[in-house]
């Protein structure tokens, strides 16, 4: 049985090695935002881009309408069981039965947007001046941003 810890470096890893094959997906666009959804209670991951496009377009609050966003979920983990990240989820699903501590994975996901492995990746693209991750609770209906610190 995997531990939190060795989950957390793979997904780490999972996460950088999925920005590294998104990049060309967005090499056209300025990205606003990066989103990394989390939602233990399913097990899944969801990332997803925001560019500034968007942003001008729909003004500053749709940066919380993630599912609406045009490069939502790129790489569709809940149907791809092939990627590592996707049977990170289901360990994280069997976690979260067990603890019931979705916050747990909130802040985790959060840290692993701090490593500087993956802050590298995320550098590769054409991010905006203002340009910010996101990690939310999805039933927190006031978005808190576990991420606020990761850059």
């Amino acid at each position: 049985m995997m531990t939190l810890a060795e989950f957390k470096e793979q997904l780490q890893i999972s996460l950088k090695e999925e920005l590294d094959l998104g990049k060309s997906m967005v090499e056209n666009e300025i990205i606003a935002g990066f989103d990394f959804g989390v939602f233990p209670w399913s097990g899944y991951f969801e990332l997803s881009f925001l560019t500034k496009k968007e942003v001008e377009e729909y003004g500053d609050e749709f940066k919380y309408d993630i599912a609406a966003w045009k490069f939502y979920n790129f790489n569709g983990f809940q149907e791809n069981t092939e990627k590592t990240i996707y049977n990170l989820g289901l360990w994280m699903l069997n976690y979260y039965k067990e603890t019931n501590d979705g916050q747990l994975f909130f802040n985790l996901c959060a840290e692993i947007l701090k490593d500087p492995e993956v802050v590298g990746s995320l550098n590769q693209y054409n991010l905006s001046d203002d340009f910010e991750v996101s990690v939310y609770d999805p039933d927190d209906a006031d978005f808190s941003n576990y991420a606020v610190e990761s850059r």
